[in-house]
């Protein structure tokens, strides 16, 4: 058993958040083809219906479309990780979110997961967790797509303790919660 306090910061949220909607396997590549494929599909009817006009020249007007097609499309995924971070701190500061922040005491035993607050007492059973991941500064057992217990690595005060989780969570967590996620069906 692994008992372990802490309190999660508006920086350790952020990177659930940004990790989730961004860095997890898949995640980026795919919002990428989706963006790139939408500008192409503009593109091409942009320009079928130049091509298709009286003038039939690709023109300033054409250019300026494009630029501006780019500039919806392209140009917000430099801006991401800003974007994602202002999300992260807007839902944070909304009152209704208050008991994201709060000191947590989490026991993480054969029998599930233990998490209490100054809000609420939840438990969950093992089968909750559909899907694990693993970070260099966290692990996020997620309980469904948007959802996770954000268990930051720096509140494991020793080796024997990280060894501890680390063996509850292999033993207990399903294959597929562990690995589904990585395999394309």
């Amino acid at each position: 058993m692994v008992t372990i306090n802490f309190l999660l910061t508006k920086e350790d949220y952020f990177n659930f958040n940004f990790y989730t909607s961004w860095l997890s396997p898949g995640k980026k590549m795919a919002i990428i083809k989706s963006r790139v494929k939408t500008f192409i599909l503009f593109i091409f009817s942009l320009s079928m219906v130049t091509l298709a006009g009286p003038r039939k020249a690709f023109d300033s007007v054409y250019f300026f479309s494009i630029f501006m097609l780019a500039a919806i499309y392209v140009l917000p995924l430099l801006s991401i990780k800003t974007n994602s971070r202002k999300l992260a701190f807007t839902f944070i500061q909304n009152r209704l979110n208050a008991h994201l922040l709060t000191q947590t005491e989490v026991v993480i035993s054969p029998n599930g997961i233990f998490s209490k607050n100054i809000f609420c007492e939840v438990k969950y059973k093992w089968e909750c967790i559909i899907k694990k991941e693993e970070t260099n500064d966290y692990y996020f057992l997620y309980i469904n797509s948007a959802q996770a217990l954000i268990i930051p690595k720096r509140v494991l005060r020793s080796a024997a303790e990280k060894e501890a989780l680390a063996k509850l969570l292999s033993q207990h967590i399903s294959f597929d919660a562990e690995m589904g996620h990585l395999i394309k069906p």
